[in-house]
């Protein structure tokens, strides 16, 4: 089931399956800017995360290059990837 906070805090989502991993997301941003981006949810019980974990994992899949820039969305366990194209 899916628990929901208040808007203000974001998403809290919680798997069925696993009760340990839970998925909390602050509010995305929408539209034209980041059309290119992708969010990325790390497991809150491995933080603190950096910049090498996503990178080397991106770098393992041969898209690396195709990544224009690569951070911490507002908390440390979701990150914002934006890539070069739609397509990417």
């Amino acid at each position: 089931g899916a628990e929901i906070a208040a808007a203000s805090r974001g998403n809290r989502i919680q798997d069925g399956d696993d009760k340990d991993y839970q998925v909390i997301l602050p509010a995305l941003p929408t539209g034209r800017t980041v059309v290119n981006t992708v969010f990325l949810h790390g497991d809150l019980r491995a933080r603190p995360f950096r910049v090498e974990d996503f990178r080397d994992a991106i770098a393992q899949t041969g898209r690396l290059n195709e990544v224009v820039a690569l951070g911490a969305y507002q908390v440390n366990h979701v990150w914002a990837v934006t890539l070069n194209s739609p397509e990417a």
